[in-house]
Order: structure tokens, then C-alpha cells, then sequence
């Protein structure tokens, strides 16, 4: 299931455990993007960054609390994928950050 979640940077999200979750975060050239999720301590999560072609452009490994950054090298949309490697039924955390240029 794929849950589109727009919201301002710098916003956290409380997500009902979800297969995937994509976030879609507007940046400019040059900035930073830093997402990072956590949850249960037995959830296991992977934070990627996908460019507008949803070409990956940065992965974490697999964990508890994940944190991935990228700088972006376009003015425009970078997609946030949250995958989780089970199905607990438990809420996760999501929080976006991007810098000014």
C-alpha cells in the first residue's frame, strides 16, 4: 500500500504501520534533504531518497531508527520512501528536514 504524504518540511508524521510510504518533499538546488523514521524497537525500517524519476539516490541500511540525507542537485520534487521489513501493526515516526539554499 502506498500512502502519499505532503506536508511542510521540518513536519513529523505519527503513520499507522504501513508496508511503504512515500513522502514527496518540494527542494531546491542545492539544499539538503535529511528524512529519518522509527518505531517499535522490533520494527525494522529503511529510509531511501528517490529523485523525480524515482531514480535512488540514497538508502540507509535496515534498523530501528533510520536517518538518510542527500543534497539536491535540481530545483524540484524528491520522493522520501519509508519501507518496513514486517508487518507489526504499531505506529511509526517520520520527520523531514530540508535547508534553504
Amino acid at each position: 500500500m502506498v500512502i502519499p504524504l505532503i506536508g511542510p518540511s521540518g513536519v513529523r508524521w505519527g503513520v499507522q504501520m504501513n508496508p511503504e510510504t512515500w513522502e514527496r518533499e518540494l527542494v531546491y538546488w542545492i539544499s539538503f534533504i535529511w528524512a529519518s523514521a522509527w518505531g517499535d524497537p522490533d520494527l525494522l525500517l529503511q529510509v531511501r531518497i528517490y529523485d523525480k524519476y524515482l531514480n535512488l539516490k540514497s538508502s540507509s541500511t535496515v534498523g530501528i531508527h533510520r536517518s538518510v540525507g542527500y543534497t539536491a542537485t535540481y530545483n524540484g520534487v524528491y520522493y522520501i520512501r519509508v519501507h518496513s521489513m514486517q508487518y507489526s501493526g504499531d505506529y511509526y515516526d517520520i520527520e523531514v528536514t530540508t535547508t534553504a539554499s
